[in-house]
């Protein structure tokens, strides 16, 4: 047992470091000359300098493109928690007719590649006069990730027994406020992990950015990365500071949500 235990430490060590060596690279070298990160790459940095950060925010702008990707998410994240709620709890509680079928349904979108749809969808958003416009975006994410987050939450719910909602229902309780004040407080920790992960996935969704957006200062957070190397070529100091810049939303919001996602994540594994 204490073999299989040290094995077990082993692995976790190993794994942790592949993960922190990533951000241990783009840390220090946001704080180094190009020279510095060119000579050694892995060193910590000799004369930090914050000048990489102000010239990526002044002169780039970089903080307008992480504007742009938060004002989209801020109006498509809720209405995808509303939906996967919605729309996992009418299928895991309620269960009507074809059901089954909806959920098969389901999993064929999330598993069809984007690039199938994608020029029938811009036809649509051109006709519709949604394209270069940031809340043309909001629909297509609200699209994009709603199975998913119905798929995780119609699993969640699967969890709890029925009598649950049968209680309420003799007190003449309605659907919504089933799911309002009795479902959605016991899954709270699972809604939080799902909101977190669609605000990484979209924070760093790329495809259809480029797409549908043109203008240059409707640039999102991905599409700002690739700009900045084609403009400005390769200057690794300041694509370091926009890389630490561009992870501080996620960074800000996990700590904060640490103790919820852990539990949301593991009714997820059960689930």
């Amino acid at each position: 047992m204490d073999k299989i235990r040290i094995f077990a430490y082993i692995i976790t060590t190993v794994f942790v470091i592949g993960a922190a060596f990533p951000h241990y690279i783009l840390l220090v070298n946001s704080f180094k000359s190009a020279s510095e990160i060119l000579t050694n790459p892995v060193s910590i940095p000799f004369n930090p300098r914050l000048t990489n950060f102000i010239e990526v925010i002044t002169h780039y702008r970089f903080h307008n493109y992480m504007l742009n990707s938060l004002k989209i998410i801020s109006i498509a994240l809720p209405l995808i928690i509303v939906v996967g709620l919605m729309a996992g709890y009418s299928l895991a509680r309620l269960k009507p007719k074809g059901s089954a079928v909806i959920m098969s349904l389901l999993l064929i979108g999330l598993s069809t590649p984007a690039f199938l749809y994608i020029v029938p969808l811009y036809s649509l958003m051109r006709n519709l006069h949604l394209t270069n416009n940031l809340l043309g975006l909001v629909p297509i994410y609200t699209a994009i990730y709603s199975p998913l987050a119905t798929f995780i939450l119609y699993s969640i719910m699967l969890q709890l027994p029925p009598s649950i909602e049968e209680a309420a229902r003799l007190d003449g309780a309605s659907e919504l406020r089933i799911l309002v004040n009795i479902i959605s407080p016991l899954i709270l920790s699972s809604i939080k992990t799902v909101a977190l992960l669609l605000f990484v996935f979209m924070w760093n969704e790329f495809l259809f950015a480029f797409v549908f957006l043109s203008s240059a200062d409707l640039r999102t957070t991905p599409l700002a990365f690739m700009f900045f190397v084609r403009e400005r070529g390769l200057e690794l100091n300041s694509i370091f500071a926009a890389g630490v810049l561009s992870i501080i939303p996620v960074l800000v919001f996990y700590p904060i949500f640490r103790r919820e996602v852990a539990r949301g994540l593991a009714m997820v594994y059960k689930g």
